[in-house]
């Protein structure tokens, strides 16, 4: 069974993303894709215009998308630990004031 960790977890990536949020967006998204020991993270900002724009392949990113990663790997594992389907992926958005928003897809990515 899920040991209860995962709202910590969520919490310590939203962290992490509004850190990263400049003063000139309104939120940043995080497109996440995870299997068993395995993440991958794309940024997206929303700017106050509703334009979006990549985020965070700068090298001064680097440890906080790596931060990210591995905080997927270890959500990814504790709500699968249940011997249940796994989810797949996820869209983690988190806005300037600090509110989020993550929905899970449970559908296998495609090949």
């Amino acid at each position: 069974m899920p040991d209860g960790r995962e709202p910590e977890i969520i919490e310590s990536i939203c962290e992490i993303l509004l850190d990263l949020l400049p003063d000139d967006a309104e939120a940043i998204t995080a497109d996440v894709e995870a299997d068993k020991g395995y993440s991958s993270v794309e940024l997206t900002l929303r700017r106050a215009d509703g334009s979006t724009v990549p985020f965070g392949t700068e090298a001064e990113h680097d440890e906080p998308v790596d931060d990210i990663n591995e905080l997927v790997i270890q959500l990814h594992e504790v709500m699968s630990a249940d011997g249940q389907d796994p989810w797949y992926g996820a869209q983690i958005v988190v806005d300037g004031d600090g509110k989020f928003d993550v929905n899970f897809s449970y559908e296998p990515p495609e090949d």
